[in-house]
């Protein structure tokens, strides 16, 4: 169903007392496998290794202003960054609703 995946480093920056910076890998996900480190509330940045070229999008719903700025991004994640996009099967059919434009967002058969 996904081609290849991109890899990502989810890191949290902390000063020292020397007020040197320190990276802390919490989550990393290279070649197939995730691991974990130690948790954190720091705050947390998600860094991609490489471009991802497929995105998932969820929304919420019965949300008129969800929906219009979900066919925007849509929009531009398809003409601008030229990636794949799944939505859910409910998403895809008001996107469809819309236009016949949004032919190319993919989904999946509800129940699998």
């Amino acid at each position: 169903m996904f081609g290849a995946q991109a890899s990502f480093k989810l890191s949290w920056w902390c000063k020292g007392e020397n007020g040197d910076q320190h990276k802390h890998d919490i989550v990393s996900f290279e070649k197939g496998n995730i691991t974990t480190a130690e948790r954190s509330s720091k705050q947390i940045s998600l860094k991609w290794e490489s471009d991802p070229q497929t995105v998932l999008i969820l929304t919420k719903p019965n949300s008129v202003s969800v929906r219009i700025l979900c066919a925007q991004m849509v929009r531009w994640l398809k003409e601008k960054k030229k990636k794949n996009i799944y939505v859910e099967p409910r998403v895809r059919a008001e996107l469809l609703t819309e236009s016949s434009d949004f032919n190319y967002v993919q989904t999946w058969k509800d129940g699998k």
